[in-house]
């Protein structure tokens, strides 16, 4: 083909493809490889949350002072050695500092929102698990 017969692109203008509306939530990735995270809560959803960031490779501190049988499963899970080490009590301001993730399991709304602004003032990225406020 020659240039006056390749087809051209056309940029998402030129197209006249729709501008983006309002999200909900920004889809985020992170290169988690190497990185640590912590994870604070005692039930299923903590392990899962816990679990997830391990397969992206971070470096994962749950913080739990009473964990659930999921929790127990995966921390004495082989495949998940070197990734996973349990700090056996509640999380704690401190233990957000160097994290490049922290995900929480929050029991009530007043620990979620000590959570979040904890971790905002250290400056890391976090998650309440179902508490988007």
């Amino acid at each position: 083909m020659s240039d006056a017969t390749m087809p051209r692109s056309k940029r998402p203008v030129e197209a006249g493809t729709r501008r983006l509306g309002r999200l909900a939530l920004l889809p985020l990735f992170a290169d988690l490889d190497g990185r640590p995270a912590l994870v604070a809560g005692d039930g299923p959803a903590a392990a899962w949350k816990a679990e997830l960031l391990a397969a992206a490779g971070a470096d994962v501190l749950i913080a739990s002072a009473d964990p659930c049988a999921e929790l127990a499963a995966l921390l004495s899970d082989g495949a998940a050695a070197g990734r996973l080490s349990l700090l056996p009590r509640a999380w704690q301001p401190d233990d957000l500092d160097g994290m490049g993730i922290a995900i929480a399991d929050a029991v009530d709304e007043d620990e979620a929102r000590r959570f979040a602004d904890a971790a905002r003032a250290a400056g890391v990225p976090c998650n309440v698990i179902d508490r988007p406020a």
